[in-house]
């Protein structure tokens, strides 16, 4: 665990975490003062978000050994962007993997080259390799700590069998078992407390803290070894979704919670003063029903279209091949009419 976070780690955080960089809400600049007059409270590491992401790195924090906070915007673990997912988690090296003959023909570079070939090369590759490399430990964490069942299966994009999937098909079981994990470990996480300030030295380039909560509730939190940000919901509302995914703008249904806006790593730019890289290129997956205005039920149709089904715009036409990967498709939405697609299946 290091001492200081430098800005650009800090900011490669927020870029793991989440969006685009697109025009956003203005906020109130900052103060000149790197720290307030005092600090509310003292702890080695602060977590922001209490997703899968956050949740684990509270796990890891605290079993080697630090003092950890979790602060979350909204009400909920289950009402995060890892509650909504469909149950994947992509992994190398776990045992599952390796009880499988062809998982055994995968490797941690293999993996590495299928995230930047999806990502047309714009990845940073350090970050990339750490993850690779530590994915099938991360899973195994999970799984022996009671995760519900789960299987592999292929996935689009990757080109070996590495896609763990829950049998339920629902990103809550990972949910269930990290928010057992936090109250073994006696960690409390802080609803309602969202980041609203980081409180950054340009002397020592370290971020020294966070302001969290508004009004009464607001408190400055000193982080002794850094802040990690795991705030990566941003299509909790059409205003948010319209911000960080142009393309979908005005016309894709907002899934998850109001909370889960982009706010924070909007006030991360302003406070620490690294702009987010590569943002502009984030693609929400289209999987949306509109029934209601601009809400509506979640529906994966790449579940359907792995059994036979196809994508057709409007106009009855196909426009992209089915097995394309998923963050692929909605680039292509922009150029159809009115902006959708359907899912035609027997």
């Amino acid at each position: 665990m290091s001492k200081n976070i430098s800005r650009r780690s800090f900011l490669g955080a927020a870029a793991a975490a989440g969006a685009s960089a697109v025009a956003a809400p203005a906020f109130a600049a900052s103060s000149n003062s790197s720290a307030p007059a005092k600090w509310d409270d003292e702890v080695d590491v602060v977590v922001l978000g209490c997703g899968g992401a956050g949740m684990m790195a509270a796990c890891q924090a605290h079993d080697a050994g630090g003092k950890v906070a979790v602060y979350d915007a909204g009400k909920s673990p289950f009402h995060t962007a890892t509650n909504l997912c469909g149950g994947l988690f992509t992994a190398w090296g776990s045992k599952l993997q390796n009880a499988d003959p062809e998982g055994k023909k995968d490797s941690w570079q293999q993996f590495a080259e299928d995230i930047m070939a999806y990502g047309n090369y714009m990845s940073l590759k350090e970050p990339v390799y750490c993850f690779a490399k530590n994915s099938g430990k991360a899973f195994d964490f999970l799984a022996d700590n009671g995760l519900a069942k789960h299987h592999l299966e292929p996935y689009a994009g990757h080109s070996r069998l590495r896609a763990h999937r829950q049998d339920s098909f629902k990103g809550r079981d990972y949910i269930e078992v990290l928010v057992k994990l936090l109250d073994q470990r006696g960690i409390k996480i802080n609803h309602g407390m969202g980041v609203t300030r980081f409180y950054f030295d340009p002397e020592t380039n370290t971020v020294l803290g966070v302001q969290v909560g508004e009004g009464d509730k607001a408190k400055n939190v000193k982080a002794n070894k850094g802040v990690i940000m795991a705030t990566g919901g941003i299509t909790g509302t059409p205003e948010s979704l319209d911000s960080w995914v142009p393309s979908v703008a005005g016309k894709g249904v907002a899934i998850g919670g109001p909370k889960n806006d982009g706010t924070a790593m909007r006030i991360a730019v302003r406070d620490v003063g690294v702009p987010l890289s590569h943002m502009q290129y984030i693609a929400s997956y289209p999987c949306g029903i509109v029934i209601n205005g601009r809400n509506g039920p979640y529906c994966r149709w790449w579940f359907i279209t792995n059994n036979g089904g196809i994508l057709v715009n409007k106009n009855g036409q196909r426009f992209i091949t089915e097995k394309e990967g998923i963050c692929h498709v909605t680039p292509h939405l922009a150029f159809q009419p009115e902006g959708c697609h359907y899912v035609l299946t027997d």
